[in-house]
């Protein structure tokens, strides 16, 4: 008897013994396989059409093109957490370009009304 038949009826016997049913198929050991060398991988393919468009997509206003990107900095450092009036008492003292910038981020961002308006009237701006 060859070892893979006694192994096989082995194994036959524990698996009753465990109240599963005997395996099936037995493998023979892997020394007794005969192993196929790997086969080589296919060639590419070439594709000589042009491509066809199948779909586009794009969201509302995109054939517009990205457009420009515009940060505006605050007007000096701590105006985020300035209050209104803040602003207003120091827009009374300040010069063009501050006023416009002031104008400009407050637009842009909290578009307080008061700020807007102390923008608007002050004289330098």
């Amino acid at each position: 008897m060859s070892a893979a038949a006694a192994a096989a009826r082995l194994a036959g016997r524990v698996a009753d013994r465990r109240g599963a049913p005997p395996p099936e198929r037995v493998w023979p050991p892997a020394e007794t396989v005969e192993s196929k060398p790997p086969e080589p991988p296919a060639p590419a393919v070439h594709v000589s059409e042009e491509p066809v468009l199948v779909a586009e997509f794009a969201e509302d206003g995109a054939e517009d093109g990205a457009g420009p990107e515009l940060r505006i900095d605050e007007p000096w450092e701590g105006y985020s957490s300035m209050t209104a009036a803040e602003i207003r008492r120091r827009l009374r003292e300040a010069d063009a370009a501050t006023v416009a910038a002031v104008r400009l981020y407050e637009a842009a961002n909290k578009g307080r009304s008061t700020v807007l308006q102390a923008a608007s009237a002050t004289p330098s701006g």
